[in-house]
């Protein structure tokens, strides 16, 4: 019997090492997520740990941190992106401006040769 009591025991500490290396890597990959900005939320994470999504559902402390920086995180990308996305439009808006200006100024001096062509034709003897 002291040899099977001594397989259950490698089993079980087989089974506790996989476990904690998994949740090492899983949070090698939060705190690299949270470096590089980018959106965490459980499939991604699951997909860079390559473990599964029910898998970190299971793990409290992991699920909790997960929900925790996913709401943090979402809230602020999304007004990162926001500001982002009004700069460049600004900037955009601002090139049409001139681009709009330039074309009005063009539009009107061809106005002024077609009136001068115009006039010239009218004086024009028959």
């Amino acid at each position: 019997m002291t040899e099977s009591n001594n397989q259950i025991l490698a089993l079980k500490k087989a089974a506790q090492d996989k476990h904690d290396d998994t949740q090492l890597k899983v949070t090698t990959v939060l705190r690299v997520m949270k470096e590089k900005n980018i959106p965490i939320n459980f499939k991604s994470v699951a997909k860079l740990a390559g473990v599964s999504k029910t898998w970190l559902y299971d793990q409290p402390e992991i699920k909790n941190e997960i929900e925790m920086l996913r709401v943090k995180k979402g809230k602020i990308h999304r007004v990162i992106d926001l500001k982002s996305t009004i700069e460049q439009k600004d900037s955009e808006i601002l090139v049409l401006k001139t681009k709009n200006k330039s074309l009005q100024e063009t539009i009107k001096k061809l106005r002024q040769q077609l009136e001068i062509v115009y006039g010239e034709l009218y004086n024009q003897p028959k």
